[in-house]
């Protein structure tokens, strides 16, 4: 994973599964994920990589604390100008989720900027608004199978604003998902899909 370690809102491109194309913008697990689900927290892959890789977790605390900080807008416009030939699509939380409504809205402030670029994330916070979400904005809803009433009904009061929906079965089970984003992009090229996953 290459993390750029200036001043600015830290940026990796691409992984094992997305192409090197994918600028993606992470801040901390689990601590950013108000709605997080039972299962989620226990398997949640992106708390590996901060107990794998020792850069990692200061890079996301580091993006959060310019968020707080109220410096998050104009630091991630400007991210994106210096890598802006670098750039096919930009993915939001590989790590982390939308954990207050003014993040939200900064977010569709800086996709609003750029709408040449594809920018979409997936979620648990159901309890935001995103109906301000601008065209270039993919959201997709996330479930897995301790997802519960409470957030279930908190999803149904705001559904027409999402794109797709992402939903982790348990092993063995037949899903969706192929694991290669390079091969495989429904998730955010089409829309008022199920997508299902197995649980890894």
């Amino acid at each position: 994973m290459r993390t750029k370690q200036k001043s600015g809102i830290k940026v990796s491109f691409g992984n094992k599964k997305l192409p090197k194309g994918t600028m993606i913008v992470n801040i901390p697990a689990v601590v950013t994920c108000p709605l997080k689900t039972s299962l989620c927290e226990q398997i949640c892959y992106a708390k590996k990589a901060e107990r794998l890789y020792p850069a990692v977790l200061p890079a996301r605390e580091h993006n959060l604390k310019l968020i707080r900080a109220g410096k998050f807008r104009h630091l991630m416009v400007d991210s994106i100008i210096e890598h802006y030939h670098k750039i096919d699509i930009i993915r939001i939380h590989e790590s982390g989720d939308f954990f207050n409504q003014g993040y939200v809205n900064d977010w569709f402030s800086v996709a609003e900027q750029f709408p040449e670029f594809t920018f979409y994330a997936y979620t648990k916070s159901f309890h935001l608004d995103y109906s301000k979400k601008p065209k270039n904005f993919v959201l997709i809803a996330s479930f897995d199978d301790s997802t519960d009433k409470l957030r279930l009904d908190a999803y149904n009061k705001i559904r027409k604003q999402f794109n797709n929906t992402f939903t982790i079965v348990p092993r063995g089970q037949k899903a969706d998902c192929i694991a290669d984003c390079v091969k495989c992009n429904k998730c955010w090229t089409k829309t008022g899909l199920n997508i299902t996953v197995n649980k890894h």
